[in-house]
């Protein structure tokens, strides 16, 4: 089931005893109807303090309600419904908008036409579109941002919608449509109703569903149970991005992610809940924001509001529900931590209405909100709104959407050429050094593994601009945490070993993916040379663990079966302390766990064989498996904290059943004598299950997983341990 915008239940309502259909509820009477269901402890204490916030949703929804016919009136007289349909179809086969979720990024030369809050005032937006197209009929480098909160409450959400996406439509990437709280949906299914129920993590369906989507669909068809605009929006909307950079600057509706979870509120003290996100806001990193796509992070930068108190007031929210009140100390600290001169933002029109203006800067924090119509009639002559215009030159200003008036922000910035000679010229010795220390680093790795990287690579330069790129990502956020001077011989002094070993495995696996290789005895045994001089045995476990499928950098690696019957008979051989034994032996156990489905499902086939039902089959099989896996477990501190003569001899017997198995392996014209040698292994390692049917080399690659575990179950046998 999903909460939002655009998802209701399409079954039929179940009728009452009496026959009658059941009335509609509110989500606020659903949520206290849910809570009393729950009687749970916690709730209860909570209830008492914050049924606060349902007052103030119901009164505001009540005001709402007041206009809510004249909505639906302007929705039923919108002409060329059609045309949105069209217009959303395109863009969505186009992938327009798909490219651009998370966060998009402008070009510094150009300017920029930022709106927020519109609340479907079209006339308001028609005053800010106005100037953009004005710009671009003169030819200049100018992008559009929608900063979110463009639907609901004002007159004309489908007028609004149709002309931002027909923008969209018309000018490409330069058009950037921003999601926020009143576009967004929450889903909850089946096994999170409890706990979205006590955490409070369940949205009232937004005011859109109830005007937009409802009007839209009676308009042309009262009677059906498809709607193409409300799926052609609900995929459209999910794709949207939540925040644009341009320089220095960043834009989302509501705030930055401070690593807050609500779901963990109750299990602390307000004191020591504070303390822990003022903690973890001082860590923040642009890597934890750029990363970003948990739904509990979200939620901070379409709710946030911003507060003067000095602590952050995350124990409860006064609108929605996923909100917290963030003091603006704490706000701006996450600004300057991200690396950003300011944050834009939008969303919290009470702060700008308690004030009379249309726009505020509090020192990296801009809050500003685009609408007129709406908020001077319900809001009682609150100031209209504004529209923001970022110059190249880094000056901000704000412009009226009801008349001519506007005010400078912020003034223009220092470009690069201004700032002064002595730090322009340390900026110069920085990036020079950084370049000579990464040129060292990677003469030496080309001296070094120069033969093995002729073998795959064809282009040489290309190839050390990708290694450059590597290294220089690696190094960059150091370099950012050092104010000391040498900081880049520092960093490069500390992590010069990790450097060679993050290139090593990446041209390990050029090499090991490379099924031209095995074709070739030559570049095969040069091959083996690497992995035997070069390759640490942690170098053998991530490959081993990730040999399905390799995730590094940007590129996906599939390492070939033939080494991934190498690699574990490889590693055998190097093992020679317990600790080596038992991050292998984990290692492999995860392995195991993230094949898990695998396993079973060919146990089940197996089983079906033997002649049981496909449920008993399944059955029998998850309880095999689960219990292998276990047992597994179990084993591994038993070997581990073996007597030290007992582990050598171990380990011995362990490298004497891999170099036979190496034996069989090379033996390739006696198939018929090897496979009645190796039959009791084919027996033994049943784990393979139903993966073992069909030769030597196609079960010896599957033993390349899972071999070691039976192969050490094996040498404990034959030394009686």
């Amino acid at each position: 089931m999903r909460w939002g915008p655009f998802r209701r239940d399409k079954q039929p309502s179940q009728p009452s005893p009496e026959g009658q259909s059941q009335p509609k509820k509110d989500a606020p009477d659903m949520i206290l109807e849910r809570w009393k269901e729950l009687n749970l402890e916690k709730i209860q204490g909570i209830l008492e303090e914050e049924t606060g916030w349902l007052d103030e949703y119901l009164k505001a929804k009540t005001e709402y309600k007041k206009t809510k016919e004249e909505i639906i009136d302007s929705l039923k007289k919108a002409e060329k419904r059609e045309n949105l349909i069209e217009i959303l179809g395109e863009l969505e086969r186009k992938e327009k908008i798909t490219n651009l979720f998370g966060l998009v990024y402008i070009p510094d030369d150009y300017t920029i036409i930022a709106v927020t809050d519109i609340h479907g005032d079209v006339d308001a937006l028609q005053k800010a579109i106005n100037e953009f197209t004005q710009r671009k009929q003169k030819k200049e480098k100018v992008a559009f941002v929608c900063m979110g909160d463009f639907v609901d409450r004002g007159e004309y959400s489908f007028e609004v919608v149709k002309a931002l996406f027909d923008l969209k439509r018309k000018y490409g990437d330069e058009v950037i449509i921003m999601k926020a709280d009143h576009e967004d949906h929450i889903e909850v299914d089946e096994t999170e109703k409890e706990p979205a129920s006590k955490y409070k993590i369940v949205i009232d369906p937004a005011e859109f569903t109830e005007t937009l989507i409802e009007s839209a669909k009676k308009a042309y068809d009262p009677n059906s149970t498809f709607d193409p605009v409300e799926d052609l929006l609900l995929k459209t909307f999910s794709k949207l991005p939540y925040g644009v950079i341009w320089r220095e600057i960043i834009f989302t509706h509501g705030g930055l992610p401070i690593k807050i979870d609500p779901r963990f509120k109750q299990e602390e003290t307000r004191e020591t809940f504070n303390e822990r996100v003022l903690k973890e806001a001082e860590q923040l990193k642009l890597g934890d924001f750029i990363d970003l796509r948990t739904r509990d992070k979200l939620l901070h930068i379409y709710w946030d509001d911003i507060t003067d108190e000095n602590q952050p007031d995350t124990m409860k929210g006064t609108r929605g529900v996923g909100e917290y009140r963030i003091p603006f100390s704490l706000l701006s600290k996450v600004v300057q931590n991200l690396g950003f001169r300011y944050l834009i933002r939008g969303h919290q029109y009470e702060y700008l209405k308690e004030q009379k203006i249309a726009v505020v800067q509090q020192e990296n924090i801009i809050t500003f909100h685009s609408n007129q119509s709406f908020y001077t009639t319900i809001q009682n002559g609150y100031e209209q709104g504004c529209y923001l215009v970022l110059n190249p030159d880094g000056s901000i200003e704000a412009k009226s959407v009801s008349s001519e008036d506007s005010q400078v922000v912020i003034g223009p910035q220092k470009t690069k050429a201004e700032l002064p000679s002595e730090v322009e010229q340390q900026r110069e010795i920085e990036a020079e050094s950084l370049k000579d220390r990464i040129e060292s680093l990677l003469q030496s790795i080309t001296q070094e593994y120069g033969e093995f990287i002729n073998l795959v690579v064809e282009k040489p330069n290309e190839f050390n601009e990708e290694l450059r790129r590597i290294i220089e990502e690696e190094i960059r956020p150091k370099l950012e945490e050092q104010k000391e001077q040498k900081a880049i011989e520092k960093i490069f002094a500390e992590n010069e070993e990790a450097l060679k070993e993050i290139i090593r495995r990446y041209i390990g696996l050029l090499l090991l993916s490379n099924a031209s290789l095995l074709g070739d005895e030559s570049k095969k045994k040069k091959v083996e040379e690497f992995l035997e001089k070069k390759f640490s045995i942690d170098d053998l476990i991530y490959f081993i663990t990730k040999a399905d499928e390799v995730q590094f950098k940007e590129r996906k690696f599939k390492i070939q079966n033939e080494w991934k019957v190498y690699l574990p008979l490889k590693l055998i051989k190097k093992l020679e302390k317990k600790e080596d034994l038992e991050k292998y032996l984990k290692a492999l156990i995860n392995v195991i766990e993230r094949k898990r489905d695998l396993l079973i499902e060919n146990y089940a086939k197996k089983y079906q064989k033997e002649g049981l039902d496909s449920k008993t089959a399944r059955e029998q099989a998850e309880k095999y498996v689960n219990e292998f896996i276990e047992r597994l477990k179990e084993q591994i501190p038993t070997i581990v904290n073996l007597p030290q003569e007992q582990l050598e001899l171990l380990l011995g017997s362990l490298k004497k059943i891999a170099e036979e198995v190496e034996k069989a392996k090379e033996e390739e014209k006696k198939e018929e004598e090897k496979e009645q040698k190796w039959q009791p292994i084919l027996e033994n390692l049943q784990l393979a299950g139903g993966l073992l049917v069909s030769g030597f080399f196609l079960w010896l690659a599957f033993l390349g997983f899972f071999a070691p575990l039976w192969l050490i179950e094996k040498a404990r046998k034959e030394i009686k341990i």
